[in-house]
C-alpha cells in the first residue's frame, strides 16, 4: 500500500521536474530570443526542483535506487542482521519524523509571515508544506522496513 502511494509521489516528482525544466527553457529563450526573461523562473525552478526531489525519495528507496553497503551486512549472522535493519529502520523514521516536524513548523512560520517569492507575489508554505508530506512518505518505507524486519525470524 505505501509503495502505492510513493508511485503516485513520484509521478508528482515527475510534473515537477518538467515544470522545472519548461521554466528553465522559457526563461532562456525569452531572455535570449526576446529579451523578455521569466519572471519569477529562478524561484519556480528551485522550489521545483525541492519537490521533485522530496517527490521521488520514497520511490527511490522502494526501488532499491539508494545507497547501500550489503557485503559487510551480508557476512552477519541472521540476527545481527535483523538488529541492524530494526535499528536502521528505527533511525531513519526518527529522523525523518524530526525532519519532517521542524518543516511543518518552519511552513507554519512562513504562513504567519505572509512570505511570498519576490518576484512573483507566490505564498512559500505549500511548497515547504509540500516538502514535509513527501518526507512522511518517505517514511512510510521505513516503517514498512521496520515491520518485515520485526516479523523476519532470526
Amino acid at each position: 500500500m505505501f509503495r502505492t502511494i510513493a508511485g503516485y509521489c513520484e509521478w508528482v516528482g515527475v510534473v515537477a521536474l518538467l515544470l522545472a525544466m519548461l521554466a528553465t527553457v522559457i526563461d532562456v529563450l525569452g531572455a535570449k530570443l526576446l529579451a523578455l526573461p521569466l519572471r519569477g523562473a529562478l524561484e519556480v525552478v528551485s522550489y521545483a526542483q525541492a519537490i521533485a526531489l522530496s517527490a521521488g525519495l520514497a520511490m527511490a528507496l522502494y526501488a532499491k535506487r539508494h545507497i547501500r553497503v550489503d557485503f559487510l551486512v551480508e557476512n552477519l549472522t541472521s540476527g545481527l542482521r535483523r538488529a541492524l535493519k530494526v535499528s536502521v529502520a528505527l533511525l531513519s523514521l526518527a529522523l525523518l519524523g524530526i525532519l519532517c516536524f521542524y518543516t511543518l513548523q518552519n511552513a507554519a512560520s512562513l504562513y504567519r509571515a505572509g512570505q511570498v517569492f519576490s518576484t512573483i507575489a507566490l505564498p512559500v508554505y505549500p511548497f515547504v508544506l509540500a516538502f514535509a508530506l513527501f518526507l512522511w512518505v518517505a517514511a512510510l518505507y521505513f516503517l514498512d522496513e521496520l515491520w518485515a524486519a520485526l516479523r523476519e525470524r532470526a
